[in-house]
C-alpha cells in the first residue's frame, strides 16, 4: 500500500514538472489576453487569436526567441519588436527597413501584410 501511494505521488509530481517545464516555454506578453491556444513549435509561437470583429485566426510567429519587446495580438495576428538591425549585418534607418524586419516573423500573408502597411 506504502509503495502504491509513492507510485501515484511520484506520478503526479512528474507530470507537474513536465507541465511546468512546458509553461516555461511559452513566451509571457499581451497577446495571452486576447489569444488561446498557445504554443511553441520548433521556435514558431502558435496561437488562435482575437480579431477586432470578434471572430478567431489562428497566427504564427516565427523566430519568437528573437523578440526585443511585448508580443501582441495585432488585428489577429501575432507581432513583436524585433529591434533595428534584426536579420542584418548593419543597422538600417528607414523606418520603412525597420518595419520591415519588425513584420519579417509573421507567417501569414495577410497578417504580414496589415503589419507592411501599418494597418
Amino acid at each position: 500500500m506504502k509503495h502504491a501511494i509513492m507510485a501515484v505521488a511520484g506520478c503526479v509530481l512528474a507530470g507537474l514538472l513536465v507541465t511546468a517545464a512546458y509553461a516555461q516555454h511559452v513566451p509571457q506578453g499581451s497577446y495571452t489576453q486576447s489569444c488561446r491556444n498557445i504554443r511553441v513549435a520548433g521556435g514558431t509561437l502558435l496561437a488562435v487569436c482575437r480579431q477586432e470583429d470578434g471572430s478567431w485566426e489562428t497566427s504564427a510567429l516565427a523566430q519568437v526567441g528573437t523578440c526585443v519587446s511585448d508580443i501582441g495580438n495585432m488585428h489577429g495576428a501575432l507581432a513583436c519588436d524585433r529591434g533595428v538591425g534584426f536579420g542584418s549585418g548593419r543597422i538600417e534607418g528607414s523606418r520603412e527597413q525597420e518595419r520591415r524586419l519588425r513584420c519579417e516573423g509573421i507567417i501569414d500573408q495577410i497578417a504580414r501584410w496589415h503589419c507592411l502597411s501599418g494597418f
